[in-house]
């Protein structure tokens, strides 16, 4: 066989260096294209063709990318013999990691000398779930789980490998491409006995799964599996789930044997999830919990984990009431998580903390509610914790000097009072608990809407509010203290000082109830978790020590600090700190915030491109196939970029028109009504997509796939760029112009793209002269192409149908109902699904309809996505 192969997306030669293993249809070979792996099949047919191509082209978001982790080893590129046949495809190298089947054995733990702890294994099943939620977000389905599949780092970071046997679908055609093959222990009842093969899968078969795999973690073994009461020789495994036959089914046929773990040891949530996949599940498979309901609560359940005093390696359920692991190692002699006895530990002496004077002032809200602050002083503390704290994680380290400059806080945290009276809602979990007690914190908010309640109050008070940086909470957090709380070294006193696990009744408490400390702010220990500013990062190294947000990591992931009613006092300390999604989910009820208020800053204002055009012609409803108008006398400018780059601007009139599409075009889709018009302010936008040249010139990378295609050629648009890049490009751009630069909101996307037609396409009705406006799949030889090359639309405007999707500033919803009417764009979708507008050079006409509209997620980048930049104030809702 060959050892040289073509990368498609590079165009570059790959060549076989080592075989790895053989898996019967495919050989897996180590390369010279550094972190890359090779997947040789035998004989590709056209329908594993067809599955690549769309595997590469679509990717589902990865959950764990702000850490820098690759959670699934999905195609990156496909590779071609020398005959320009499809051979196979090149995958990320997976490497520091252990197979999850040595992890969740004990025998083979100890065989392969591998140290874990039960916490950990918490930890694992969550990121699991949290993956496992992605690929299902994105209409795929695994089909097939082996445990020798999924690999898990020190980190407790899994990867899932072998991702070409999942089940994939195509999103514009409908095309299924089945997973062909199944594994024993794994296959839900329903499929056992039926060839998989011929079986278009769904979520519900995976959660079955899903739970398979999480009770290996957590119970170091299969679920179907005990002591068999029926007589004669024990049922086979599948047969046992044929039947729902566990040890936990309450049928007498299948009981625990002396070494079967309880499920009672575990979070009372979760043993509650572990009984609706197995025993409800059995009999309505579709009340098996999501991937989503199992990250959820075992998010919740790991706040309950705690580490046994005893031995250092045991950890158990808070609620249990003991470490089961030291209970199971006196009656049976047997301990799978070995570890080391815990030597007592003395405390340090509470320090006496003399109050500082500080100035307070109070704000004036609607209804009467009022918002009490506290100035604090300007100072410099220690950030994090010291080696010698024994529950410091490396996370809270190297502890470090920060100066942090004057600022007001939040006496208490946010109130369901305050929130109501700014924001006209409580979105609270426990309002109904407290229906004469709106004096609880506000919680159930995102850091979306608690960054939305800042802006709020910041018009209603003329004053500029937000959250605080994490810094600036700690340094409050602190007040001059250097114990691990705010009060002294001794966890005993948390109670007088913070509502926790052992004293809130699994509830809020009103505000101000506990002691505050010596800077007078109360509960900034307990009670609600509260969202700061900053980005989550792994550790301070390359932390500011100007007491600024840290913004650097592009994440959906922020910080929380102070702990909440339902943790462990370990989990108050001062310096500990947590990372949550920034959007919400239906578990946010320990999650509410506090603000900080500093003085304005007033700046000049930076002149933007003066826009004068001509005003647009009158555009009636042109005939089928009508000609576009011609073109309208409009004002073009120049930005000079770093290294003699230039982008070409072209200012647009304000107007309005009609968005989206008619019920009487045939190819409109629901998401694309209801017709509706939009009136829009003047803007300007760029002639062409951004090119890989001017991306390189701003950001000093181009992430381009393409871009060894054309090393003579930056004219390229760039592309494999997702929302988050985009959104630090228009940044980047402002800063080195002076000026405001942002993605285009959808209707101001489309309003560009029309230029005044109403027609499906820009140029008219007649999907046959595509070509002649843009690279789509009928003419682009599956790649991306020089901007401009193509006719501009009457604006002349080039590329807004084809070469790559183009991404805006709203959040996806599936229709306009309730869209804005003023060009601004619409964010009241709190999901991770942005706009993309134009369809791109691998799409199909009906794609690039001046209506159509798809949604990616925002840290999607793959080959087709690219942008478009925007030069003006712009609006939100």
């Amino acid at each position: 066989m060959s050892l040289t192969y073509r990368c498609q997306l590079q165009n570059r030669l790959i060549t076989l260096t080592q075989e790895m293993a053989d898996s019967g249809e495919a050989k897996v070979w180590h390369t010279n294209f550094n972190g890359y792996l090779a997947k040789i099949y035998h004989n590709p047919h056209n329908e594993r063709v067809d599955k690549l191509q769309l595997m590469v082209r679509n990717r589902p978001g990865d959950p764990n990318a702000h850490l820098n982790h690759i959670s699934f080893a999905w195609p990156y590129s496909i590779l071609e013999d020398n005959q320009g046949k499809v051979a196979g495809f090149l995958m990320p190298e997976v490497v520091g990691s252990e197979t999850l089947l040595k992890l969740c054995t004990p025998k083979l733990r100890k065989q392969y000398k591998l140290e874990t702890n039960w916490y950990f294994l918490h930890v694992v099943a969550r990121n699991i779930a949290a993956i496992i939620q992605a690929i299902h977000l994105k209409g795929y389905v695994l089909g097939d789980i082996k445990l020798e599949n999924i690999l898990v780092n020190n980190r407790a970071l899994p990867t899932i490998i072998d991702t070409d046997s999942f089940q994939v679908s195509d999103p514009y055609s409908g095309k299924i491409y089945r997973c062909l093959v199944g594994s024993e222990g794994f296959t839900p009842a329903e499929l056992i006995g039926v060839n998989i093969a011929d079986v278009d899968q769904t979520e519900v078969h995976d959660r079955f799964r899903l739970g398979v795999v999480i009770y290996y973690l957590l119970f170091s073994g299969p679920p179907f599996r005990g002591l068999w009461q029926g007589g004669g020789d024990s049922l086979e495994q599948s047969e046992l789930i044929r039947r729902g036959l566990w040890p936990f089914s309450g049928d007498k046929l299948l009981v625990p044997s002396n070494t079967t773990i309880p499920l009672n040891i575990l979070h009372p949530d979760l043993h509650a999830l572990f009984l609706r996949c197995f025993n409800e599940g059995h009999k309505f498979p579709d009340r098996r919990p999501t991937a989503k309901e199992w990250r959820g609560t075992l998010e919740a359940a790991l706040n309950e984990v705690i580490r046994c005093g005893k031995v250092d390696n045991h950890y158990y359920n808070r609620s249990y009431g003991k470490c089961y692991w030291c209970e199971r190692f006196s009656n049976l002699n047997l301990d799978i998580f070995p570890g080391n006895s815990i030597a007592t530990v003395t405390s340090t002496p509470l320090p006496k903390v003399a109050p500082t004077p500080l100035t307070n002032f109070t704000e004036n809200l609607p209804k009467g509610i009022t918002l009490e602050m506290v100035s604090l002083p300007a100072g410099q503390f220690l950030m994090g914790s010291p080696d010698s704290d024994p529950d410091a994680r490396d996370f809270e380290k190297p502890q470090h000097q920060v100066k942090v400059n004057s600022f007001a806080i939040g006496k208490y945290p946010v109130t369901q009072a305050q929130y109501q009276a700014v924001m006209g809602k409580n979105p609270s979990w426990f309002k109904n608990w407290f229906k004469n007690n709106p004096q609880n914190p506000v919680e159930n908010v995102s850091w979306n809407d608690a960054q939305a309640f800042c802006r709020k109050l910041s018009q209603i008070t003329g004053k500029t509010y937000r959250l605080p940086t994490e810094a600036e909470w700690e340094y409050a957090c602190r007040a001059g203290t250097t114990t691990r709380y705010y009060f002294g070294d001794d966890a005993n006193q948390l109670g007088d000082y913070a509502w926790y696990i052992e004293n809130s009744q699994a509830k809020t408490h009103p505000v101000g109830q506990k002691k505050p400390n010596a800077w007078g702010l109360y509960d900034m220990s307990g009670n609600v978790w509260e969202w700061c500013e900053d980005d989550w990062h792994d550790n301070y190294i390359g932390a500011p020590k100007d007491g600024s947000a840290w913004l650097t990591n592009d994440n959906d992931y922020q910080i929380l600090r102070g702990g909440s009613w339902c943790n462990l006092p370990y989990l108050y300390r001062s310096a500990y700190r947590y990372n949550f999604y920034r959007r919400v989910f239906d578990y946010y009820y320990f999650t509410g915030f506090r603000v900080v208020c500093v003085p304005t800053v007033t700046s000049t204002q930076l002149p933007i491109a003066t826009v004068t055009p001509t005003p647009s012609p009158k555009v009636s409803p042109s005939p089928p196939s009508s000609p576009p108008p011609p073109p309208a006398k409009l004002t073009l400018f120049t930005e000079n970029l770093p290294k003699g780059i230039t982008l070409e601007m072209v200012s647009l009139p304000a107007g309005q028109f009609l968005m989206g599409s008619p019920d009487s075009d045939p190819d409109a889709r629901d998401f694309e009504k209801p017709q509706h018009q939009v009136k829009v302010n003047s803007f300007a936008i760029g002639k062409y997509p951004v090119t890989q040249a001017q991306y390189q010139a701003v950001m000093g990378t181009n992430p381009s796939r393409f871009k060894n295609w054309f090393k003579n050629n930056p004219q390229n648009p760039v592309e494999n760029v997702n929302w988050n890049d985009a959104q630090a490009f228009c940044q980047k751009l402002s800063q080195i112009t002076g000026k405001t630069y942002r993605l285009p909101t959808e209707a101001e996307w489309e309003y560009a793209c029309r230029a005044g037609t109403t027609t499906r396409y820009y140029f008219g009705d007649d999907a046959s002269q595509l070509g002649d406006y843009a690279w789509y799949k009928g003419n682009s030889q599956d790649k991306t192409h020089p901007v401009g090359q193509k006719k501009p639309n009457a604006w002349g405007l080039h590329d807004m149908s084809g070469n790559v999707w183009e991404w805006c500033e709203d959040d996806w919803h599936d229709n306009y109902i309730g869209a804005p009417k003023d060009g601004s764009a619409w964010l009241t979708n709190d999901n991770d699904y942005q706009i993309v507008r134009g369809g791109s050079w691998y799409l199909n006409p009906n794609s690039c309809r001046s209506a159509y509209r798809v949604n990616f997620n925002r840290r999607d980048d793959g080959n087709s996505l690219g942008f478009r930049v925007v030069c003006g104030a712009g609006r939100t809702l």
